[in-house]
This record gives C-alpha cells, structure tokens and sequence, in this order.
C-alpha cells in the first residue's frame, strides 16, 4: 500500500519515474532455439539409443540380468525426442500460444502451445523428426515387411444372428492374400476356419521372424558402438582419460581454454 505520509509527486516526476522503471525493468527473454543446440538435442538422443543398443551386447561379457534399464532409456527415449522437436519448433519460429509462466516451457508445452496457436488460425509447423524416430521407424518397417497387413478393419459379417432379430455385428474372418471369408468364425465355412487359422499360424511365425531380424539388426548395431566406446575409453581426451588422470578432470587451465572456445551468446 502506498505510504499516506510520503510526498506527493507533480506529474514530471511521475512521468520521469514511469519511463525510468519502463527503461531498466528486466526484459523478457525471447524464446529461441540456434541449429547447434538442435543438433546437441538431436545427439543427445542418439547417445541414449547408444545405450540401448549397447545393453544388448553387454550380456554377451557380463552375466547380469540388466532388462531394468531398458523401461527407463525408453521414457528418456521420448523426453529425447520431444525435446528435439520442441527445439525445432522454436528454431522454426513456429507460432505459440501464450506461456504458462515466467520460466522456459517443456517440450511437451511448446507442442501443446503451438497446437493452441494453430487451433487460433497459425499455420502448422512440422519439424523434421529426430535421428532416433527415423531409427524405430526403421526398424518398425522390418516387421512390416515380414508380417504384412493385418486388417484390422474388416466388413461386417452379412449372417443373421440365431433369432433372427438382426444382423451379426461381427466381421468376417481374413484368409489371407487380401481375402475375406463369407461370415465371421461362427458363420464362416469350416474350409474358410482352415484357411484364416493357417494365415494366424503364418503370421505369428512372421512376427518371430520379423523380431529375429529386427534383434540382429539392433545387435549388430549395438556391437559396432560397444567396440568404438571401448577403443575410445583409451584415447586422449576421452572422458575415461580426463577422468582418471592424476590431478583428475577439473584442471583449471583446461576449463580456461574450454570457456575460451565456448561459442558467445
């Protein structure tokens, strides 16, 4: 509340006050994404499907049960992801609703802040998606190929039901090869049963096959990145050696030369 005894102030003064405080109160930070910092994000993603792929191959060195990590690296994983698209939004200027608060938004409120924008009339934006979605779309499109559509949406069944009061709400079975049978399983013909539980037998062994070569894919690549951590472990200037030399990693002249080399803002 104001002070009833302070002086009153004539109106150059207050107007002198108004400009002082609109010249030297703290600006507002634009918020700003730079193509290195997308990069880093999109880095930082890959490490942690480095990770991931690595923990296949550990076992085959280390008999440790180690399925614990792979529920957290897979919500890491999304974090990574979002945050990289996020990143892009703001590099791409995308429209945004207002912010929720003072601080930085999360990735996920930069999403839902331009999904606001984009229901007021702004154009959409896509970002490009990040190295590790392009990585599990690829490996997504192994056990397409090897299992093929499934059919989820399939035509009514035209049987009507025992009573006779309506038609069967069920759909009718897939054979297979983009054929239907006549009716679902319980109307179906028993040569027409055959057919769809020889496609469920082919698809299932599809899927073990599909998951196979997906694995050797994955090991494959997870082999490649265990044994350049490895031979990197003993390079100059890897972490494991910064780590482990005598006066330890926090040398000040490296952090001098380090902070010289930081890009200015």
């Amino acid at each position: 509340m104001d002070d009833p005894h302070a002086p009153e102030l004539t109106d150059e003064e207050e107007n002198s006050a108004a400009l002082t405080e609109r010249r030297y109160r703290e600006p507002e930070p634009p918020e700003f994404a730079t193509s290195r910092g997308c990069q880093l994000l999109d880095e930082i993603s890959l490490r942690i499907l480095e990770i991931r792929l690595a923990l296949l191959v550990a076992t085959e060195d280390v008999s440790l049960r180690l399925d614990d990590f792979y529920p957290r690296l897979a919500a890491l994983e999304v974090l990574a992801d979002q945050a990289v698209g996020a990143a892009r939004l703001l590099l791409l200027d995308a429209d945004l609703d207002e912010a929720w608060g003072s601080l930085p938004s999360r990735p996920q409120a930069v999403f839902a802040r331009h999904k606001a924008a984009v229901t007021r009339g702004s154009p959409s934006v896509f970002p490009v998606p990040s190295s590790l979605r392009h990585f599990n779309s690829a490996i997504r499109t192994i056990a397409s190929q090897a299992t093929g559509p499934d059919w989820r949406a399939r035509p009514q069944c035209p049987a009507i039901i025992r009573d006779g009061s309506r038609q069967c709400s069920n759909g009718v079975l897939y054979l297979g090869d983009n054929a239907f049978a006549s009716g679902c399983f319980s109307h179906a013909t028993e040569a027409e049963r055959n057919r769809h539980r020889q496609h469920q037998d082919d698809r299932n062994e599809a899927n073990v096959e599909a998951s196979r070569i997906a694995h050797l894919a994955m090991t494959g690549l997870g082999r490649i990145i265990a044994e350049g951590w490895l031979r990197r472990r003993h390079e100059p200037g890897s972490l494991f050696q910064l780590i482990n030399q005598p006066d330890g990693p926090f040398r000040l002249e490296d952090m001098e030369e380090a902070g010289k080399a930081a890009p200015a803002d």
